[in-house]
């Protein structure tokens, strides 16, 4: 399902099954626009790409991949891990802040050429 990142604190209001999904297929000329607008050191760019590409005028191919539960392992809970959550929670607001500056940003982006249907069906069964 379509996870609303409004929902999270952040409150993007864009869209996105997995905002910090792994494996992207991004056209380079508009990778290297939205990166320009994703802060320097940031320990979460994944993150920061997603709410980007999301809220411009770019049209995104979502395709569910399937998930298994861990089978070992436990997760902990430690110092380190709550450092790292406050980091992000840090960063996610200086972004969210600096909205006004990264939307105007958005409107003038050069966005990849559309694709029409047939060919999203030949590259996803293909």
């Amino acid at each position: 399902d379509t996870v609303p990142i409004a929902a999270q604190p952040a409150g993007f209001g864009a869209e996105i099954r997995d905002a910090n999904v792994p494996f992207r297929l991004i056209q380079a000329q508009f990778l290297t626009q939205l990166l320009l607008m994703v802060p320097r050191g940031v320990f979460i760019p994944n993150i920061f790409l997603s709410v980007l590409a999301a809220k411009s005028a770019a049209t995104l191919l979502e395709i569910p991949v399937g998930h298994r539960e861990r089978k070992t392992g436990v997760v902990t809970l430690n110092r380190r891990l709550y450092e790292v959550c406050r980091r992000c929670f840090n960063e996610v607001r200086a972004f969210k802040r600096a909205a006004p500056l990264w939307e105007q940003k958005l409107k003038n982006l050069s966005l990849p050429p559309k694709r029409n249907s047939s060919e999203d069906d030949q590259s996803v069964t293909g």
